[in-house]
């Protein structure tokens, strides 16, 4: 019984809570479910937080497109989850160490195929058009905010100048950031991510929860309890049809995963 009580703690460790406030981009929430997010871009077809990968997945019908943004060393907000350019592009370095025009000259594709090479690492301007043009949703994942200070006027400006309220969902780990991004622009929607397990729920007006698939699986009372605090659920990152079949018998709302289509085109009833 120890086991298994250690085993549950680990794993609820794992799970992470995504609270989106209502207005902008939820709007879209009272879509028939289960509704489909790709994750950075379209992960399973093009390289992570491309420009091809998010007109892939655009192509593919989505109406959720998740990535990942940083800010370089002179103020240009890129799609990049790591700290480092090391993995997924041929340079090296911190982003926030890097300036633009040396994170522009690398190649963030060949990692992935041959036929991706060449690819560029985009700015955030770039993703919001291709989203604005398919009258998608960017949910944008900001990496790091405390150790760049400009980071949130710069994103509320990027946001604006496009008038992509409505198109965007902004998630960070730093409540403080967001509550700073929202003084900002109380029109742009925003969500916190937790990384440390709750018992009790967070107290929000907030539309979603974003919970770890093997945590929801793990409790699954907790599906239940974030409906019956008005939250819709989505699971993330589920590549397994059995798996998200399981999970929106549960009464899950939303599946984000590397494998867009295959998870589209999945028969849940």
């Amino acid at each position: 019984m120890r086991i298994d009580r250690v085993a549950f703690a680990f794993v609820f460790t794992l799970a992470a809570l995504t609270s989106i406030s209502a207005g902008g981009a939820a709007a879209r929430l009272s879509e028939e479910t289960p509704i489909t997010i790709a994750h950075r871009g379209y992960a399973a077809v093009a390289p992570e937080n491309t420009l091809s990968g998010i007109e892939a997945a655009l192509r593919a019908g989505a109406d959720y497109v998740e990535v990942d943004v940083q800010m370089t060393a002179d103020g240009e907000i890129v799609l990049m989850h790591d700290r480092t350019v090391d993995r997924t592009t041929d340079g090296t370095g911190k982003v926030s160490a890097l300036d633009w025009e040396y994170v522009a000259s690398l190649d963030a594709g060949s990692w992935f195929s041959g036929e991706h090479t060449g690819e560029q690492v985009p700015r955030i301007s770039q993703a919001l058009e291709s989203v604005m043009e398919a009258d998608a949703t960017l949910a944008i994942e900001v990496k790091h905010p405390s150790r760049q200070s400009d980071l949130a006027e710069a994103l509320v400006e990027a946001i604006r100048y496009r008038k992509a309220e409505q198109n965007v969902i902004v998630l960070s780990f730093d409540r403080r950031w967001l509550r700073r991004l929202r003084d900002l622009d109380p029109g742009i929607t925003t969500g916190d991510l937790w990384v440390r397990p709750r018992v009790l729920l967070p107290k929000s007006e907030s539309a979603v929860a974003s919970v770890h698939w093997l945590s929801l699986i793990v409790d699954p009372t907790a599906v239940w309890r974030l409906h019956r605090r008005g939250f819709r659920v989505w699971a993330w990152t589920v590549n397994s049809p059995g798996i998200a079949r399981l999970l929106v018998r549960m009464g899950v709302d939303g599946i984000t995963t590397d494998e867009f289509e295959l998870m589209q085109n999945l028969e849940y009833r």
